[in-house]
């Protein structure tokens, strides 16, 4: 008996129900915006080792870094070049760097908070290196 009258008690505030569709209300600010604004290192430089080589790493436009190899374990210490990126914000502090280079493709995550980078090199012929290192912020 009670299920029955709890049943008929549903359907009965369902029928009263509204049936006008519920919309979102207004989107706020773009957290993309505010985000791209933290994460803005236009005129930074960063410097960190990996597999044997100390990078330093010019962010000199928003769409544009240059490398150097400062150190090299072979004869390429002095080595630069520029590159297109993409840049990918994921949150305040913490962003993605992705580009070409002639040897293979190349991922950096940059956490500034932490002082981390997380390095992903694609060669060419499809092998797979993965680095973590320190970064340090070497801006004159």
């Amino acid at each position: 008996m009670l299920k029955t009258t709890l049943l008929t008690a549903a359907l009965l505030a369902a029928s009263l129900a509204t049936a006008e569709p519920v919309t979102a209300a207004e989107p706020e600010p773009s957290w993309a915006t505010e985000v791209g604004a933290i994460n803005d290192v236009t005129g930074k430089s960063f410097e960190y080792a990996v597999s044997g080589y100390r990078i330093r790493m010019d962010f000199i436009e928003a769409d544009r870094i240059r490398w150097t190899r400062i150190e090299a374990p072979d004869d390429s210490a002095g080595t630069s070049g520029e590159e297109e990126i993409v840049h990918t914000d994921l949150r305040p502090g913490v962003f993605m760097i992705a580009f070409t280079e002639a040897d293979g493709n190349v991922v950096d995550t940059f956490d500034l908070q932490r002082k981390r980078l997380f390095v992903t090199y694609i060669t060419n012929d499809g092998k797979r290196f993965h680095s973590e290192t320190a970064i340090e912020d070497v801006t004159s």
